[in-house]
């Protein structure tokens, strides 16, 4: 696995993609060569005090020599990351994280729970396992779903669960999983720290989940983003972000 660098990588596009959600993309050969999923990267989205730490945010996409960021404007951070412009320039350390050896994987039928921009930290991985999977994909409101077409095309099926009823199941995803569950043998989950909990009260055994969470020096030194596990407190930038359901205390 190779180790993070810090350099600056060009923005090629930057769009609303859904309500509150927006995908960027740059232009970034070594990630490309270098990543593996669940990875993700850690970016200065600008300069001064207000700006000092990084925000971490999911590889989405990567293909030929770009990788693309989903992300929810949600505060300051991300309503700047927003005004980044084609040509403009952002200062990223990457691949951070220990990633997913995918030829690992044995599970025949699974299932990828995603909640809000959980959906996100999903993709990667569903590439490599294609037509493996079900995706169960809960948000606030139809305007908040991010690229449907392209799970499509990697789903066996897709089931969507909004807050509102306006699109698919009107409720909570972990509810409409509930009706499915003993259907697979494998679950790969990221979102709400309360959802992910749920999941694994439904699917305990060979169950797997992306933590995010905010974080300091996203190198394993400040301790800042550790999370509790059976085996003592681990930390999510180091040792995550994915874990396995039984190592957690919930």
């Amino acid at each position: 696995m190779s180790k993070p660098i810090q350099a600056k990588y060009k923005v090629l596009e930057n769009v609303r993609i859904a309500e509150g959600y927006y995908k960027i993309t740059l232009e970034a050969p070594y990630i490309v060569r270098n990543y593996l999923p669940t990875q993700f990267v850690n970016i200065k989205v600008g300069t001064g005090y207000e700006y000092l730490l990084r925000k971490p945010f999911s590889i989405y996409e990567a293909m030929d020599h770009t990788i693309s960021i989903v992300y929810r404007v949600i505060g300051k951070g991300t309503r700047r990351l927003a005004e980044y412009q084609k040509g403009e320039f952002l200062d990223i350390v990457a691949p951070v994280g220990k990633g997913v050896q995918v030829k690992n994987i044995k599970a025949k039928k699974m299932a990828f729970i995603a909640g809000g921009c959980g959906i996100a930290s999903l993709k990667e991985l569903a590439g490599h396992v294609a037509k493996k999977f079900d995706l169960f994909y809960g948000v606030e409101s139809r305007n908040q779903i991010v690229e449907l077409e392209k799970w499509r095309k990697l789903a066996n099926k897709i089931f969507v669960a909004t807050d509102d009823g306006s699109e698919g199941y009107k409720g909570f995803v972990t509810d409409l999983f509930k009706e499915k569950v003993l259907q697979y043998d494998a679950v790969y989950c990221c979102g709400p720290k309360v959802m992910m909990r749920k999941i694994y009260e439904l699917f305990p055994q060979n169950s797997y989940f992306i933590f995010e969470e905010y974080m300091a020096c996203g190198i394993g030194v400040c301790m800042g983003c550790v999370i509790k596990t059976k085996e003592g407190y681990k930390r999510i930038c180091k040792d995550g972000p994915l874990f396995k359901g039984e190592e957690i205390v919930w």
